[in-house]
C-alpha cells in the first residue's frame, strides 16, 4: 500500500516560502545600495563642481586664476 508524504510537502512549501522571502529582502536591499550610491555620487558631485561664491560684505568675486599648462617653472630646470 503507499501512503502520501504530507511532510515533505509542507518542507518544500515552507522552504518556497523562505526563498521567496530571501530574494525579497535581498532585493530590497540591493535597491537601497543603488539608491545610497546615487545619493552619494550626487553629494560627490555637487561637492566638485566649481560654482560661484555667494556675496560677501568684504570681498568680490572677480573671476578664477588661470593655471599655467606647463606646471611649476621653479623645477623645470633641475
Amino acid at each position: 500500500m503507499m501512503r502520501e508524504s504530507t511532510s515533505g510537502d509542507l518542507f518544500v512549501a515552507t522552504n518556497l516560502k523562505r526563498n521567496s522571502a530571501i530574494k525579497k529582502v535581498l532585493k530590497f536591499m540591493g535597491t537601497c545600495v543603488i539608491v545610497l550610491l546615487a545619493l552619494l555620487g550626487l553629494g560627490v558631485a555637487y561637492l566638485a563642481y566649481p560654482g560661484t561664491p555667494t556675496g560677501s560684505k568684504f570681498m568680490t568675486f572677480e573671476g578664477y586664476i588661470g593655471l599655467p599648462k606647463g606646471g611649476c617653472s621653479m623645477f623645470s630646470t633641475i
